[in-house]
């Protein structure tokens, strides 16, 4: 169930995925043209001050050039993250760089009419199954773009509580009625129209978060408006330990941390 929610929500993805790798990808295309024409200028007879323009236009395109490359980069490194097969076994992997990619993903759907707002933790490293969490992300900022009918805010905020990274994710849409909310993550639920989502995105998420990686994902309403989503994942047990209260050799220091 897991596997085909998550092929479908690629599905979705794909479309606006190609539409992201196609403006840098013309970008590399049209700066390569230039550079060659600027290259075919410099190695004919100029003046130095047209010389030294050129020069400029040809710094320029590289540079743009440099940045369109590393925007695909990205969104192919995102999408390998969002698609990996790590279902039986968790690796090492930072929340801030999983939310990140998660959001090169959902660019195309945010559009200019949502604003992300973020307060991460970059250092926020848990042992986990790096696809999964990227699906439960993919799944809550959908749901929050589809609840703001495609305009609005997303506020991410990932914080460290006692024993667990907490990420909350807010929208500023119109919130879910109270007697939904304890309906929200069951299989098949939807307040959507027909045709929209299968109803099993938040119940997978919820499965994902509370099985797989034995932390909690809840819902609530803001004070302010729109739905707020807290998902709490432990920090491993290696981050956990307090320090001990006797002095400690440098044998046991290289012990402990080995």
């Amino acid at each position: 169930m897991v596997n085909s929610a998550k092929m479908a929500a690629l599905g979705e993805l794909v479309a606006g995925i190609a539409h992201e790798m196609n403006t840098p990808l013309g970008v590399l295309i049209s700066s390569h043209d230039m550079i060659e024409k600027i290259f075919n200028l410099l190695t004919q007879g100029v003046t130095p001050e047209r010389r030294a323009q050129l020069n400029h236009y040809l710094r320029t395109n590289i540079d743009l050039g440099r940045e369109a490359s590393e925007r695909v980069t990205q969104i192919i490194r995102s999408l390998r993250t969002f698609g990996r097969g790590d279902h039986h076994e968790q690796h090492t992997a930072s929340l801030a760089d999983l939310i990140t990619s998660t959001l090169v993903l959902l660019a195309n759907k945010f559009k200019s009419s949502v604003t992300v707002n973020t307060d991460i933790v970059e250092a926020a490293h848990v042992r986990c199954y790096p696809g999964q969490i990227s699906q439960v992300l993919v799944n809550v900022l959908t749901n929050a773009v589809q609840a703001m009918e495609g305009n609005g805010t997303i506020f991410i905020e990932l914080q460290r509580g006692l024993s667990c990274w907490e990420l909350t994710i807010r929208d500023t849409g119109p919130g879910i009625a109270p007697h939904l909310l304890q309906r929200i993550f069951d299989p098949g639920f939807t307040t959507k129209g027909v045709g929209v989502g299968t109803g099993l995105g938040l119940s997978i998420s919820r499965k994902i978060i509370e099985q797989s990686h034995a932390g909690r994902i809840t819902v609530s309403n803001h004070p302010q408006g729109g739905a707020v989503f807290l998902i709490e994942i432990p920090i491993s047990p290696r981050e956990t330990i307090e320090p001990p209260s006797s002095p400690i050799s440098a044998a046991d220091f290289s012990s402990s941390t080995a």
